[in-house]
């Protein structure tokens, strides 16, 4: 291709590799793999590492975030704040700040923050987990037809997810029975 493209231009064709990107993704997830082994601290400094090449790299500032918020050393509306400015500049930004507020048994901000976020991009439409999460919002507005769609699109792009299956099955229902709450608050 580039003897080709040296050809057709009279340039020599100079790949366009993006390093920050690439180092910004491998220390993030590189931090991802070193929490869930319990080295948390490491893991830390990976997405803090991560975050100095790229202050905006979504990944590294939800997972980094997330986990701080979830051991009680970030306040949940900082982290809502910075979820909130990285929605300014990335799409993932919306989907992660719907993510958050669904695990802060917050629907209506979640869903209006998913479907914001699956809107703007077709490659977060290909994200099974969205459309999930999606439809984990609507269980808890007990909007069960709508549930339905999102679990469907789900299991379109990854059809072995036996949750999601198991959560069409009870949106399908259009009931939620009390034994269901831990799942879906009210």
């Amino acid at each position: 291709l580039a003897e080709v493209y040296l050809e057709l231009t009279k340039s020599v064709y100079h790949e366009l590799a993006e390093p920050v990107q690439q180092r910004a993704d491998s220390l993030n997830n590189k931090a991802f793999s070193l929490w869930h082994l319990g080295i948390k601290k490491k893991a830390v400094a990976c997405w803090d590492e991560a975050l100095t090449f790229d202050g905006t790299h979504p990944e590294s500032v939800y997972n980094r975030g997330r986990v701080l918020w979830q051991t009680g050393e970030l306040e949940g509306d900082e982290l809502a704040a910075k979820l909130l400015e990285l929605k300014k500049v990335s799409a993932k930004g919306a989907a992660f700040l719907g993510l958050f507020y669904l695990a802060r048994a917050q629907p209506f901000e979640a869903e209006m923050e998913l479907a914001s976020a699956l809107d703007r991009s077709t490659e977060l439409q290909r994200e099974s987990q969205l459309w999930a999460a999606l439809g984990d919002c609507r269980m808890q507005l007990e909007r069960y037809d709508s549930a339905s769609d999102a679990y469907s699109r789900s299991l379109q792009l990854s059809s072995q997810d036996q949750e999601v299956q198991r959560r069409l099955r009870w949106a399908s229902s259009a009931a939620k029975p009390p034994e269901l709450d831990c799942y879906f608050p009210r």
